[in-house]
């Protein structure tokens, strides 16, 4: 079944109060009373461990729910992106309409496979590239590094060698690791590799581990290590200067906000850019994400890229039909539905932290009107103890929160209120799964914008799921490039 845009934006409008709604708030604001009655009813029937085959949006339901909510659940499925991760770069060329790669090319394993059993890493990387880098990290390089280069030739072969590019660009690349293997699997191309970092100290970091590299492999002709940038991206800045005409690929591995908005639009404004590589993540940034309800303190050094960025809509398509997303909404889109799925089917009581959450919210709001989504300190293993343990360890660095708590704990009428709200944490989680289910939907209007603002600039689009969700549940990589010089 084929869903217009149209639908897509009609479905999240009429489930607005939902994904518009902060968990936090479950109580103050009576959330499951917005519920329609007939939901009500039947998630008051489902136990939290029935939840992780409901949000596996691929599998059948073998419980009675309303039928207004299957088809909720249904739709979102058919109106989201598919998140399962592509096999090898061949699948990636075939959906990316480019020739199949030069040189022969093996199936990605999946992630099971490629780990090794006693260590945990990656067997595709070479000893000194799993150093210092998390499975998940390992996970993610290889394959991006892999798609890199192979789009390097594919653009190549496509274009008649009218296009092509010898330089890839990793903006906010952390402490290297994905330009270290880029700079490996890239050598024998003849591939550059920058990096672009706003922390000095990251950069640092970056060069010490490629002098560590270089030791390591004990012959500097195998590879060069990247040529390293410390700059901080304001709106407007240009990644690359217009005078420098080497062909470059800008590639974002999850690119924080604005930030991947600004890749795209750098591709789209700089000639020498012919192809970008991007992963976008934390959209509740987007546009500086300052339109948070309740946002108590803003940090003046976070100016980089201000609310008049146009992190999202970028598109005019979107900007005609006047698409906006709430800051819940857009937080709501970075959730992780696959792992939340196998965190409720391994240990469903930990979940009880959301309820605990709310109804020190309730507290809070009861004594200081004025107090909303206070920052708090985060309690591990709060399920293992009772809700006033926690409550106390939340608060341990807000002494001006805490006479809530104290006037709470002997007020004998009170704590019975509180009683009376922990006792529906199911139905918190309930609520909370329901906004996880729309997840996958409102990240795909993100994404649809991204492609459409680019499609309508003329350059070729396409999202990839390129990463196992479970594992990386920010999967999808935005790749575009040009077809003319």
């Amino acid at each position: 079944m084929h869903f217009s845009l149209d639908d897509k934006l009609s479905l999240l409008r009429e489930f607005a109060w939902l994904t518009d709604a902060y968990m936090i708030d479950f109580f103050v604001d009576n959330h499951w009373h917005k519920l329609p009655p007939c939901w009500q009813s039947s998630l008051d029937s489902i136990a939290p461990s029935d939840w992780p085959s409901l949000l596996d949006l691929d599998s059948a339901v073998h419980r009675l729910l309303p039928l207004s909510l299957l088809c909720a659940r249904q739709c979102v499925r058919q109106m989201s992106f598919d998140r399962r991760p592509v096999k090898g770069v061949d699948e990636v060329g075939a959906l990316c309409n480019l020739p199949p790669s030069s040189a022969p090319t093996e199936p990605w394993l999946s992630y099971a496979e490629e780990l090794l059993n006693k260590s945990g890493h990656n067997r595709a990387l070479p000893h000194e590239l799993r150093v210092n880098t998390k499975p998940k990290k390992q996970h993610e390089i290889r394959r991006v590094a892999e798609v890199v280069v192979w789009l390097s030739d594919g653009l190549e072969k496509a274009t008649n060698g009218e296009v092509s590019f010898q330089r890839a660009i990793d903006v906010g690349a952390g402490l290297g690791h994905l330009s270290r293997l880029l700079s490996i699997h890239g050598h024998d191309a003849g591939l550059q590799v920058q990096t672009i970092d706003a922390d000095a100290a990251f950069v640092r970091r970056a060069q010490q581990l490629d002098a560590k590299l270089a030791r390591m492999r004990q012959s500097s002709s195998e590879w060069s290590a990247p040529q390293r940038h410390t700059k901080w991206i304001r709106q407007g800045d240009t990644l690359i200067d217009v005078d420098d005409q080497l062909r470059s690929c800008l590639i974002g591995l999850h690119a924080c906000g604005d930030l991947s908005s600004a890749l795209l639009r750098e591709f789209s404004t700089n000639e020498s850019v012919v192809a970008v590589v991007s992963v976008g993540c934390c959209y509740h940034k987007l546009n500086g994400g300052r339109d948070k309800e309740h946002m108590q303190v803003w940090s003046e050094s976070d100016d980089s890229l201000k609310e008049d960025s146009s992190g999202f809509p970028m598109s005019d398509a979107f900007r005609r039909l006047d698409v906006r997303l709430s800051f819940a909404a857009r937080e709501l889109a970075c959730h992780a539905i696959e792992q939340y799925a196998d965190r409720m089917h391994s240990d469903p009581l930990a979940l009880k932290v959301h309820c605990y959450r709310a109804a020190l919210e309730w507290l809070i709001t009861r004594r200081f009107p004025d107090k909303r989504h206070e920052g708090l300190r985060s309690v591990k293993r709060a399920a293992d103890m009772d809700f006033w343990q926690y409550a106390k360890l939340a608060l341990d660095k807000r002494p001006d929160l805490q006479p809530a708590l104290e006037a709470a704990e002997s007020d004998p009428d009170c704590v019975a209120a509180v009683n009376g709200l922990l006792v529906h944490w199911p139905r918190v989680v309930s609520f909370y799964c329901l906004r996880t289910m729309l997840a996958p939907l409102i990240e795909s209007v993100i994404l649809t914008d991204r492609v459409i603002c680019l499609s309508e600039l003329g350059h070729s689009a396409t999202l990839v799921p390129l990463f196992d969700a479970r594992v990386s549940p920010r999967n999808l990589a935005l790749i575009a490039y040009k077809t003319n010089s």
